[in-house]
């Protein structure tokens, strides 16, 4: 077993019942072995597992701390805790992933940016790391189950909790399965019967990514389209003057597919034409502004990759060039610069 162990605090030693009530309630459907109770209990206070504890713990009842058992599978992440109230500080990061946060005994608060969720026993949160989080023990003492995944492995779900604050998991046969096959993946983890840290992942991603599924599915739905388009909308409108930037840019960024997106935009003429379209305008203001610009130079800036393309972009939109685009916006110019300032006149108030 590979032990990375925190700073001992022995004022704390969670009894044998303790230890025994935490894994019964952790779900693991296989016999927890002794030896690692007693490795539990020999580090009061430690950390027992294949990977260090993310984040900040602070303890609220004097120096002790809690005891947890963690894991690493590939790019995901596992653990669980117990002990006496205690917060849990994860900061905001710039590598997205969506946290899983269970209360096995006790009641947590989760907090996320200015947005709060209370979890009551056998129920559950997601949340993403794009806000600052913290975990609140609120109760005096419990234990917790936590899964940390990567973005790029929740892609359906990840653009729809990113922007929300917690979302609630209620008792269900798919958190508890989830909640049982962690707990048995991560005790057999611990011990001698160590299974296979890619297909643990790979399976455990699935686990988790279907309860979020779930949970969006109960909440329901009808914001998504909105929130994909407003960031859609704000990736084009940062990104659109570099010629390189498409469709696939827009999907890569929002963790979703390329089909997901272009539901989100069904009358607009596609994702590809809205981009286009932006890009029309922007060359329409640099022709205004400046007037004498070669159009090669105006379709560069305004993130087409040649005049050629440009030119058929403006014939879709306005029936014409952009040569003569141009030459009509600078005629109706002059023309209202010839007929000089208007007069104004002062009319009272009654």
């Amino acid at each position: 077993m590979n032990v990375i162990l925190q700073e001992a605090v022995p004022e704390y030693v969670p009894s044998t019942a303790m230890l025994r009530d935490w894994m019964i309630a952790l779900g693991a459907t296989s016999p927890v072995p002794v030896s690692l109770i007693d490795e539990i209990r020999a580090r009061p206070g430690h950390m027992v597992g294949t990977g260090p504890l993310p984040g900040r713990v602070t303890n609220h009842t004097g120096p002790r701390t809690l005891s947890a058992l963690a894991a690493v599978y590939g790019d995901i992440y596992l653990a669980t805790a117990c002990g006496p109230t205690a917060s849990w500080t994860l900061d905001a990061s710039d590598q997205p992933a969506v946290l899983l946060v269970v209360s096995l005994v006790g009641r947590l608060r989760v907090r996320a940016g200015d947005q709060t969720s209370i979890v009551a026993p056998g129920t559950a949160c997601f949340v993403t790391s794009s806000r600052s989080v913290t975990i609140d023990g609120i109760e005096a003492s419990g234990s917790l189950l936590v899964g940390m995944l990567p973005a790029a492995r929740m892609r359906r779900v990840h653009t729809e909790l990113a922007p929300r604050g917690p979302l609630p998991v209620g008792v269900s046969p798919t958190l508890r399965a989830a909640i049982a096959y962690a707990g048995t993946l991560l005790i057999a983890t611990l011990t001698d019967d160590e299974p296979s840290a890619l297909e643990s992942g790979d399976a455990l991603a699935s686990i988790v990514e279907s309860l979020a599924e779930f949970a969006l599915a109960a909440e329901g739905r009808g914001s998504r389209s909105g929130e994909v388009r407003q960031a859609a909308m704000r990736c084009i409108e940062e990104q659109h003057r570099e010629h390189a930037f498409g469709v696939d840019d827009i999907a890569r960024e929002l963790f979703i597919s390329r089909r997901q997106l272009y539901r989100a935009f069904p009358d607009e003429g596609g994702i590809a034409g809205i981009i286009a379209a932006r890009r029309v305008k922007t060359a329409e203001r640099i022709m205004a502004d400046r007037p004498t610009l070669q159009l090669s130079e105006v379709a560069t800036m305004a993130g087409f990759s040649t005049a050629g393309v440009m030119r058929a972009h403006f014939r879709r939109t306005h029936g014409t060039t952009p040569q003569r685009h141009r030459d009509a916006a600078l005629n109706a110019r002059g023309a209202e610069q010839a007929r000089g300032p208007r007069a104004l006149h002062a009319v009272p108030i009654d």
